[in-house]
């Protein structure tokens, strides 16, 4: 009641009105009982089951007096929840395929009213975590553990926010010292528990953190202008404890990178097109370096000073066709050669 699944003769689905085909995926939001989020691809059956909720009540608390306390009614609470996985329904049986059935998941927001209290009914009972985001300044809520909502059951959560330590970075290119700007950076402490900030024209950036351990990872250079010849810096590890009043990160340095341009061939010497290879580690299923030749065969593959070191310990493999992704086992990939001459030429000695 309130949303219907229905299929017509082509088996295609519509949910509440839009055709299924139109996404992968559906996050399905109701108040009382909550569906499993499902695919639907091509012809079939499509069906769901009907999760037992909760109910979740909660106010976001702020003890300090020299900071400015926001307008609540303009932030929201997300809340993200995930069922208990029973021992006995880790794996099922559907049709003639052996799949592994994975804990339903469902993220919700909620918005506050003037005192920063929340209410939500139809909350999906299991592990649940609420926090809230704002934004990048001096008051932070605090990081709270995961807690349980149990079926039908109220729970009762409170959101503490207090002031932050301020920690300050900066990022530079390894060989000259130069800033990068507009490096997007992330500072996490669990999957739950991180924040991104943007480095400036100085290559600094700035954020506030309560006292623990974290990880600071730069995740996304397109947008610097050094991003065709620098690589990623290492991720740093720092701790913030609350005697500190400022903390400094130690500089992330970014490698220089080399390019190595080449061709991809088979056996034959011609070329083969729009292919994807790899650089893995000898008994090693994890690449450390992507390549892709061209309309031509042509390829452009970049390194920093490490990964040219690595010398015959490393292999490369060629992907299957049209595969764009990491499946499976790549070690059972076709295995490429690495011609003496230069440029680098990798020869397929059969096409599979």
């Amino acid at each position: 009641e309130g949303f219907r699944v229905t299929t017509d003769t082509n088996g295609e689905a519509e949910f509440q009105g839009i055709p299924i085909r139109q996404f992968e995926g559906a996050n399905c939001f109701s108040t009382g009982m909550v569906p499993q989020l499902f695919r639907f691809t091509g012809k079939g059956k499509l069906s769901f089951q009907l999760r037992p909720t909760g109910k979740v009540r909660g106010k976001v608390v702020c003890d300090e007096v020299d900071l400015p306390v926001p307008d609540w009614t303009t932030k929201k609470v997300f809340i993200s929840s995930q069922e208990k996985q029973n021992a006995d329904q880790n794996i099922r049986l559907n049709q003639s395929d052996l799949e592994v059935s994975t804990p339903v998941q469902c993220h919700q927001f909620i918005a506050l009213d003037r005192e920063g209290c929340f209410e939500l009914d139809g909350v999906l009972s299991g592990m649940l975590t609420a926090s809230i985001d704002l934004g990048n300044t001096a008051m932070q809520p605090i990081p709270n553990q995961p807690v349980r909502l149990k079926t039908n059951d109220v729970l009762n959560l409170e959101i503490k926010v207090a002031k932050a330590v301020p920690v300050e970075g900066t990022l530079l290119t390894e060989d000259t010292r130069e800033p990068l700007a507009s490096v997007r950076v992330s500072i996490y402490r669990s999957v739950e528990h991180s924040l991104d900030t943007t480095s400036d024209a100085n290559g600094k950036f700035k954020c506030f953190l309560h006292p623990g351990d974290y990880t600071v990872q730069p995740i996304d250079m397109s947008q610097a202008k050094q991003a065709k010849d620098y690589s990623y810096a290492q991720s740093a590890h720092v701790r913030v404890t609350s005697k500190m009043n400022n903390f400094t990160i130690p500089d992330l340095l970014f490698p220089r990178v080399e390019r190595e341009t080449g061709t991809l061939v088979d056996a034959d010497g011609k070329p083969l097109t729009k292919r994807r290879v790899a650089l893995i580690p000898v008994d090693s299923n994890h690449p450390i370096k992507y390549g892709y030749s061209d309309d031509q065969g042509k390829l452009d593959i970049r390194y920093t000073k490490q990964e040219q070191n690595l010398g015959q310990k490393t292999k490369w493999v060629i992907y299957p066709k049209n595969n764009k992704s990491v499946e499976g086992d790549v070690r059972q990939y076709p295995t490429l050669i690495v011609k003496e001459d230069s440029p680098l030429v990798l020869v397929l000695s059969s096409e599979e």
